[in-house]
């Protein structure tokens, strides 16, 4: 290991707590910590070059030699900060040894005289092709005699250290520029922009829109759990992200790039260790490589059976004051199927109230408003006798605190209270169940056996699948170590139900979340926010984001609750939610003439070669197909498009062609809720 030569050391300016002078309680630090004149290589490799500050062990200097690029050239804001406050260690131990590039610091900061608390700090960093992935390790150790000022004593007093949180990542990077351009996937179901959205744009615009928390907490609404930068000229980029955490954190986004700040809530005992969970570098200067790594990150998704391309939906409910017999939908249902109609259904029909709508559910059981257990059975058997699919709704963010629910299961505050996940006043509320309760994971794994084996259904929705889960503060579940554990335990859960599923029906059932993340496993997705009309071609929006993971990726498949939305791969007739109420208003939705070209269109072709052009707009051959919402002109830029000249109305015989817009850019012009033909 490389010494580089040595001229007087710039010690490091601290306060009497170890924070670095100048730091505000609660803001990152705005400045640079101060480097000292020594560095030392602490990898020196043909493809790699690592320099670290002598005396703090900061990484100082990062460089790619293969491709000629630096990722790093200056000291960090920060390397550490304990409830966001940062601390700097010294560092007594680096090695190269064994592909791992190691680092040990130790910290002091006293509170008071004599009294406060130590920190061992490891920083295990190890190489990839083109990326570095972060495996930090914190300990508690005893105090080191380093109060600035002499005293009467030599002897120190070990105080309580309560961790909120642990911040990592507070480097600098060069590619961080106002017109660096940043890439964001954070797709729920659908909702609000401070909610939800795909961002690609400029830094200096896009940080300001993600200050939701549901957006920066982890595993809440980050379809993709960190930043993707990157510039044109010269080509590189820079990807950041923390995936697979078994603990909540908190994201920030700023100039400066991305930090997390891991969720503990806890007492570090003296001699005691926090985990923290690994946070990965990639990096490169080939921008369809890029590409390919984004969508890549959908590594836990499985394509869903190939029945579910030739499958067209329609729902039916057993809420409300008069709930429909399970009889009466399979009438309904074969009907459908017989007349040419909808041949999927999906079904609200877990207990509920008669005073609740169809997203509160009493317990994950059939209703029993509807008929016996018995007769859901049958009901599934008749409607597989047609030829048709049952797929139903099933909660993931809790109950009602009566019926199946015990009170033992709750999300809790540090007051006790439940915490009510969906609800307003005192209607319709939702108590969040923790996945670490023993008892109500039996529950739901229970209720996936029997729905998949006993009840012979095809496919789960779970409502609320990607949701921003508070801590859990309850003393009554035993396998939680941290209160930020409960969040992160749910994909725990949904891999056990996934794995059940399959044991039962290899290869032949389909699991889809309301949102999108690539951590969770299953084989579908929904994000339903549409943009009309359609935006310029260099604005991003959630369906364009998941038109290009499936370019470069995967044939990821989501639903959009749009009736005849193609592109998505789960597509539903008109009305898409809250279908038909009886035979006789089904018979009329499958004589309605875009309902029958859309179910034999599916149906014949399937919709797995189905790709969108903009938001509503689908192709699949020849054919060019809109949501009913759909209106206004779209801008033909992809190449792949370019063989649209002109279309006609495959029920008119309009015909629509393409024109040049101000900049000469080919546009087309097309109705909502129909389809076309390209001549």
């Amino acid at each position: 290991m490389e010494t580089n030569a040595k001229t007087e050391s710039k010690p490091i300016d601290t306060d009497p707590a170890g924070a670095i002078v100048g730091t505000l309680a609660g803001k990152a630090a705005t400045s640079a910590i101060p480097c000292s004149a020594a560095t030392i290589r602490l990898a020196d490799r043909k493809e790699l070059l690592v320099e670290i500050d002598g005396e703090t062990g900061n990484i100082v200097h990062l460089k790619d030699r293969a491709i000629d690029l630096t990722v790093i050239d200056q000291p960090p804001l920060w390397e550490l900060q304990v409830n966001r406050h940062p601390v700097q260690p010294k560092l007594y131990f680096h090695e190269d040894r064994r592909g791992i590039l190691q680092t040990i610091g130790r910290v002091t900061s006293y509170q008071h005289y004599c009294q406060g608390w130590g920190l061992k700090v490891a920083r295990l960093a190890v190489p990839s092709q083109h990326g570095l992935h972060l495996q930090y390790r914190i300990w508690r150790e005893p105090m080191e005699h380093n109060y600035p000022t002499p005293g009467p004593t030599v002897h120190g007093l070990e105080m309580p250290l309560w961790v909120d949180s642990l911040g990592f990542l507070g480097w600098r990077f060069p590619i961080m520029k106002p017109d660096t351009r940043m890439r964001i996937c954070h797709l729920t179901g659908g909702g609000p922009v401070e909610h939800t959205s795909a961002e690609d744009g400029p830094m200096a615009e896009v940080n300001p829109r993600l200050w939701h928390l549901i957006r920066r907490t982890y595993p809440g609404g980050q379809s993709i759990p960190g930043v993707l930068y990157y510039r044109a000229d010269p080509a590189q980029w820079l990807f950041i992200f923390a995936r697979r955490s078994n603990l909540a954190y908190t994201a920030d986004f700023n100039e400066h790039g991305i930090q997390f700040h891991m969720q503990y809530h806890k007492f570090l005992e003296p001699l005691g260790e926090f985990p923290v969970p690994e946070i990965s570098l990639l990096w490169g200067r080939d921008l369809d490589e890029m590409e390919t790594i984004w969508a890549g990150q959908f590594d836990q998704y499985e394509e869903p059976p190939d029945w579910l391309y030739h499958t067209v939906w329609t729902s039916n409910s057993c809420a409300g004051a008069d709930p429909r017999k399970f009889g009466e939908v399979a009438d309904a249902a074969v009907a459908s199927i017989e007349h040419g109609g909808a041949n999927g259904f999906w079904l609200y029909s877990h207990d509920i109230k008669r005073f609740d709508t169809d997203t509160s559910p009493s317990g994950a059981g059939p209703c029993p408003n509807s008929g016996t257990r018995r007769e859901f059975k049958e009901m599934v058997k008749r409607i597989h006798g047609a030829g048709g699919k049952v797929q139903i709704w099933l909660s993931s963010c809790g109950m009602k605190p009566w019926g199946d629910m015990r009170m033992e299961w709750s999300i809790r505050g540090a007051d006790g209270k439940p915490w009510v996940s969906w609800g307003w006043d005192a209607h319709e509320f939702i108590t969040a169940c923790s996945p670490l309760n023993p008892a109500y994971r039996r529950y739901m794994l229970d209720w996936t056996r029997r729905y998949v084996e006993d009840f012979d259904v095809d496919a789960f929705f779970l409502d609320c699948g990607i949701y921003a889960f508070p801590c859990d503060f309850s003393a009554s579940h035993p396998g939680q170590v941290f209160p930020s554990e409960v969040g992160p335990a749910f994909r725990s859960l949904f891999v056990e139900m996934w794995d059940l599923a399959q044991s039962i029906k290899p290869g032949n059932f389909h699991m889809w979340y309301e949102g999108l993340h690539c951590d969770y496993p299953g084989s579908g997705y929904c994000h339903g926010n549409m943009t009309f009309p359609p935006p310029p071609p260099d604005v991003m929006t959630g369906q364009r984001m998941l038109y290009n993971l499936v370019r470069h990726g995967k044939r990821l498949v989501w639903g959009t609750l749009k009736a005849f939305d193609l592109a998505c791969g789960s597509v539903h007739w008109n009305p898409p939610m809250g279908g038909p109420l009886s035979v006789e208003d089904t018979i009329k939705c499958a004589q309605d003439p875009m309902n029958r070209f859309i179910v034999k269109l599916v149906t014949e072709r399937g919709v797995r070669d189905a790709r969108g052009i903009t938001d509503g707009l689908s192709r699949l051959d020849e054919y060019l197909v809109t949501v009913p919402d759909y209106h206004g002109t779209v801008t033909l830029v992809d190449p792949t498009w370019h063989d649209i000249r002109t279309v006609e109305n495959v029920f008119t015989g309009e015909k629509r062609s393409v024109c040049a817009d101000f900049k000469g850019q080919p546009t087309l012009d097309l109705a909502g809720g129909t389809a076309y033909r390209i001549v």
